[in-house]
């Protein structure tokens, strides 16, 4: 690697990091006003609040990272520009692309590190954020999530409920076991039905299979019954436990849709998620690509302008984003393509931008 390789790397690299430093911190300052009321109300100790931060940093990072990306391409190498070092770049016969090139490079670094945190990282600490905001930051939770996101939930002191996927959105709860116990902690009843619907004030466990116990034998089952089950939560309170496939890492998701395909479950919404997570890691690239094309017309429009462009342009690709996803989400576009449309739109512009620049 070249002295001016080097150079190029190192102005980007602190560019990127302190732009990163900079939206990550408005994030977090951001969400405690928002949630600072709720916090003194637990009476929620410093550090408490400290750790509980530190950890909802990972699942964040796909949204500050392209934008970070972004911004050190512009920065660092419009700095250089307006100083007229890409101009002695290209009379030392240094092409378009071959200026670009460690920027670039930095974009690819950067994607690979995105996926190891989201795929690896993020989802482990998005869980003990929610532990921690569940039991010293608010109120003990009567709810325990587990590494498959099955919930485990106690409805008061006789009844234990076991559920293996929510579906809150439609209402549903699906692979239902609910355990009748008596003092002492012996079982009455168990119930057990593939989906349970909200009706009303409560839910009704429909095929169900109920098993009672007496002196802890079997004493008599029912199958196909309808079950009601009264509880105070519904489904916008199952909503605040559910676990959003953002939070779950590409491997864990797909785990998650065949579990959905077992259980007769439309997947389609969830599929378009799960494509959209390899789009995301490659956004930082194609955000460096956007930056760099923009940085090297500095020249002629200023640096400020071009800042400017291409936040603009940042905006643009995520109102596109949601947009699109959402019509995978509806069936309205298939869900590979509903991911990775905006990115080759986006792409493709970046692309021809970067070409034309002189």
């Amino acid at each position: 690697m070249r002295t001016l390789d080097r150079y190029l790397l190192r102005e980007s690299l602190k560019a990127f990091l302190l732009a990163l430093t900079v939206l990550t911190s408005v994030y977090i300052l951001v969400n405690l006003l928002e949630n600072v009321g709720r916090f003194l109300q637990a009476g929620a100790r410093l550090g408490d609040l400290a750790l509980y931060y530190l950890l909802l940093i990972p699942k964040r990072l796909p949204e500050v990272t392209p934008v970070s990306v972004l911004l050190a391409c512009v920065l660092s190498l419009g700095t250089l520009a307006r100083h007229n070092e890409v101009l002695a770049m290209r009379m030392g016969h240094w092409s378009t692309l071959r200026i670009a090139a460690p920027l670039l490079l930095l974009g690819v670094t950067v994607c690979g590190g995105l996926w190891a945190v989201t795929e690896w990282l993020a989802p482990r600490t998005t869980a003990l954020a929610l532990d921690l905001s569940e039991t010293r930051l608010g109120k003990a939770s009567r709810y325990r999530r587990t590494r498959e996101n099955d919930i485990w939930y106690r409805a008061g002191e006789e009844t234990l409920l076991h559920i293996g996927i929510l579906q809150t959105r439609e209402g549903v709860l699906r692979e239902v076991t609910v355990f009748r116990l008596a003092p002492g902690f012996v079982l009455v009843e168990r119930v057990d039905a593939p989906v349970a619907r909200g009706e009303g004030a409560g839910w009704v466990l429909e095929g169900a299979t109920i098993r009672r116990f007496a002196d802890g034998r079997l004493v008599g089952v029912e199958t196909g019954a309808r079950y009601p089950l009264a509880l105070g939560e519904g489904p916008a309170d199952f909503a605040r436990i559910e676990k959003d496939p953002a939070e779950m890492g590409f491997q864990e998701l797909r785990r998650y849709i065949r579990r959905l395909l077992a259980s007769g479950a439309n997947v389609r919404r969830v599929l378009a998620d799960l494509h959209a997570k390899p789009a995301l890691a490659v956004l930082p690239l194609l955000m460096g690509l956007i930056g760099v094309a923009a940085a090297l017309r500095v020249g002629r429009r200023g640096l400020m302008v071009s800042l400017a462009a291409c936040i603009l342009v940042a905006f643009l690709y995520w109102l596109t984003f949601s947009f699109s996803l959402s019509l995978g989400r509806g069936e309205v576009l298939a869900p590979w393509l509903a991911a990775w449309l905006p990115n080759a739109a986006f792409g493709t512009a970046g692309l021809v931008a970067l070409l034309r620049s002189r």
